[in-house]
């Protein structure tokens, strides 16, 4: 079973309750949209992936992308395309696919005589390989560069040595997953032992190194820095009824520590007003985290308008105040910029760091548009769809199955798309009919999408009428042999055990074809007389048209006359 824990700074954990995903290893996430991750893993069936929007509830997509590929990381090349790294034996070889579902397997090895690694992509676009070495002999983790991602040549040395003798890690070490921070940063959580069994007790530690040289202290630096994040604080507002806090993720200009940056001199600015100083900081991953404390009437007094509260766009990092103010849509452009001291270095201004918008907003936000509707639950096992679909970048989508009995929210990121996962498993066999309406930041609502609708059906087909019946006799020689189901059929997993047999168990040549509701079984040769013959359906044989299998194994006999 997959679990998960979660962390704040990368060091302790906390166990998350429930389980993410059975039957699976060496779980690798990617974020595809902002909201929407996808898990790749190894399976009995290969490499397979799963979808989720909260990390927590996941649905898989396939079990069987890569047969036998054991170990698959799945990089983002600057393409667009995606590529994907896995293992068979002791070698890693590499996969290329447009979409990250559909895969093509790529000519040669990249690495020979590894076990279990893990891949990082560069801000130069080339790729490093993480790797213990398959012989148990070597304990260390080494390295590989590659400037194509496809060719790679062995780093000298080693990147991680095992602990001293008699420590937990002081046995076989294995790389299992690389993070990047900031300022090239790197960060290794690996597997380790105290003997060379690494199948034996075993933790899991982690390991820091820096990829890039960072220049001397008082080196010439740019001093503008990258405003990654502006916030505002949930309930904060009602510390003072006129006053929020404003919560700004600061990434030091290069070469520069975020601990080098004064957090008392550092102030949010409009026009060259000063909105707010920064109260107080914490240091995240060499992110500096500042809270400002904004007073309503100060900014009313600022931007000439009566502002009655502010909200922040996280997707595009915007300012939004809202205001009283006619017309209804009356916008006005400001900038806002965070300024502020690096010791040792001077002043610095994050130019254009964060552009404000200051509305009253009454228009609705575009109606959504429902594009696709996958894995309608059409077997008993299958609980959840996934909606996907489009609509205004940067509002939140509403959507709904049957009258918002099961409904779920949705961001919609810079791309457009949104996805949301629904569990219908309270539902009924029936037509579901899907909807959706977005809600802007403003709190504008669209009118509700076009209605979509899927089938839901989760009844097995089953045997109606064989022609002919069961324990017919005096049945013609050419007889051809039809079995009827309750509803529209195609071929299921075991379709080629279908068969017909003689009183002597002897296997029948026989050509098979399905049509509407009708298999339809033909013998490559006239039938003996006076001989007895039996049909064998198996079970998962035959499916009907929304993939519900034949529950049992189903037969039935005949005998032939003398015609």
């Amino acid at each position: 079973q997959t679990r998960s824990a979660v962390s704040k700074d990368g060091l302790t954990w906390t166990k998350e309750p429930g389980v993410r995903l059975s039957g699976i290893a060496h779980p690798h996430i990617l974020e595809i949209a902002k909201g929407t991750y996808r898990m790749y893993f190894e399976s009995a069936e290969g490499a397979g992936s799963a979808i989720s929007t909260d990390g927590l509830n996941w649905m898989t997509e396939s079990r069987g992308q890569i047969a036998g590929a054991l170990d698959p990381i799945v990089l983002e090349l600057p393409s667009g395309n995606y590529r994907m790294y896995y293992r068979t034996g002791d070698t890693i070889k590499s996969a290329i696919s447009p979409d990250g579902l559909r895969w093509t397997v790529e000519s040669g090895v990249r690495i020979s005589g590894a076990a279990e690694f893990a891949a990082i992509r560069l801000p130069d676009g080339s790729v490093i390989i993480y790797y213990a070495e398959s012989d148990p002999g070597y304990t260390e983790i080494l390295s590989a560069h590659s400037s194509d991602g496809l060719n790679f040549t062995v780093e000298p040395g080693a990147r991680l040595y095992p602990g001293p003798a008699g420590s937990l890690d002081g046995g076989r070490i294995l790389t299992t997953s690389i993070v990047q921070f900031p300022e090239g940063v790197i960060r290794m959580y690996y597997q380790a032992s105290s003997g060379s069994n690494i199948n034996g007790y075993s933790r899991v530690f982690s390991a820091v190194a820096a990829r890039i040289e960072l220049p001397a202290p008082h080196a010439t630096v740019d001093l503008d820095p990258d405003v990654v994040e502006v916030r505002v604080d949930p309930g904060q507002q009602a510390i003072e009824p006129r006053e929020q806090l404003i919560t700004a993720f600061i990434k030091p200009p290069a070469g520069v520590n975020a601990e080098d940056i004064n957090p008392n001199t550092i102030k949010l600015s409009v026009n060259n007003v000063t909105l707010a100083m920064g109260e107080s900081s914490l240091i995240m991953d060499n992110l500096l985290k500042v809270k400002f404390r904004l007073t309503l009437e100060n900014v009313s007094a600022i931007l000439g308008i009566n502002v009655i509260g502010v909200d922040v766009d996280e997707l595009h990092n915007k300012l939004r105040v809202k205001t009283t103010s006619a017309p209804a849509r009356q916008v006005d452009l400001v900038e806002l910029t965070i300024s502020g001291n690096i010791i040792n270095l001077g002043s610095f201004i994050g130019k254009d760091a964060v552009r404000a918008t200051v509305q009253q907003d009454t228009m609705a936000p575009d109606t959504p548009i429902i594009g696709s509707i996958t894995n309608p639950i059409n077997k008993g096992d299958v609980k959840t769809v996934l909606v996907i679909g489009t609509a205004e970048v940067g509002s939140i989508v509403h959507v709904a199955a049957e009258d918002s009995i099961n409904k779920v929210i949705a961001s919609v990121p810079s791309n457009g798309m949104f996805s949301a996962i629904l569990d219908l498993s309270t539902l009924v066999d029936g037509t579901i009919k899907f909807t959706a309406y977005a809600e802007d930041m403003a709190g504008n609502t669209s009118p509700n999408s076009l209605l979509v609708q899927v089938n839901k059906d989760t009844v097995p087909p089953v045997v109606s009428k064989t022609d002919p019946p069961d324990g017919e006799v005096n049945v013609p020689k050419d007889k051809i042999i039809t079995v009827m189901f309750s509803e529209n059929i195609q071929t299921g997993a075991a379709y080629n055990g279908i068969m017909v047999k003689d009183a002597n168990n002897n296997l029948v040549a026989i050509n098979k074809s399905i049509g509407g509701n009708t298999l339809t079984i033909t013998p490559v040769k006239k039938l003996s007389h006076k001989s007895t013959y039996t049909v064998s359906i198996p079970a998962d044989a035959i499916r009907d048209t929304a993939g519900n299998a034949l529950e049992i194994y189903y037969t039935f006999s005949f005998s032939v006359g003398r015609k």
